[in-house]
């Protein structure tokens, strides 16, 4: 399964840089992962969240299975995340995670979405988020495969 993760962010630092690739690592060839950056908009609030939306628009592709992380999303627990992933995995589509920017993201955005997926009611930096999205799809796989790092 291929799964693209496109954030808006001008860079990822590099000690959460090393955290990333480590669970990008221990994923494996299974599911690809794919990182885009999307610069953050510039100008007033409307102005930057139509320059992003373009730009995430432009990674899209039909048939796309698109996630929107927002705080205002579907929280889930592991088994039901897992449940989810291979829904996915046996459609066949890409599975795009989506991290909007500081201003969240554009409605046109929202609407192309399947999936809006809150990690938590709390908002962390997109730095963050991105560790952490990369640690649950490990965590994920992990469950799909019977391994046993998630004690549950």
């Amino acid at each position: 399964m291929q799964i693209r993760i496109i954030t808006v962010t001008n860079k990822i630092n590099q000690p959460h840089k090393q955290l990333i690739e480590d669970y990008c690592k221990r994923i494996g060839p299974k599911w690809k992962i794919q990182w885009r950056l999307v610069a953050g908009g510039r100008g007033d609030k409307q102005r930057a969240l139509a320059e992003e939306a373009e730009a995430i628009s432009r990674l899209l592709k039909p048939g796309d299975n698109i996630w929107l992380l927002d705080e205002t999303g579907e929280q889930l627990d592991n088994v039901q995340l897992a449940k989810k992933f291979e829904f996915a995995e046996r459609s066949g589509s890409d599975l795009v995670f989506i991290i909007g920017g500081s201003y969240g993201v554009d409605e046109k955005i929202k609407a192309v979405c399947h999936t809006k997926w809150s990690l938590s009611p709390l908002v962390f930096p997109h730095q963050i988020v991105q560790i952490l999205l990369s640690e649950q799809i490990y965590r994920t796989q992990s469950i799909l495969a019977g391994h046993p790092y998630h004690h549950a």
